[in-house]
């Protein structure tokens, strides 16, 4: 799954994996989480299945791409080649 981000969207983690930004920064949180998540290019956040996250740009004007790495995958193999793209 890959997002490019104008907005703010919204995703129910069916899966345990990675968020991986790439580009320009991308905000992302989950309902829950007292925290805000600033990912910038090469950043990683876990997700676990039943989590329910926001995600958009950080700033308005930009248009981050973030990808859905599956925890199947290894974390580093499967980030750079996201980054490569």
């Amino acid at each position: 799954m890959e997002w490019h981000l104008t907005q703010r969207q919204s995703w129910a983690v069916a899966q345990a994996g990675w968020l991986v930004a790439a580009g320009e920064p991308a905000w992302i949180t989950r309902e829950g989480d007292e925290d805000d998540h600033v990912l910038s290019h090469g950043g990683v956040l876990a997700v676990a299945p039943g989590d329910r996250v926001h995600l958009g740009p950080w700033q308005e004007g930009q248009r981050p791409r973030v990808v859905f790495v599956p925890e199947v995958r290894r974390v580093p193999a499967a980030a750079g080649a996201v980054l490569r793209r």
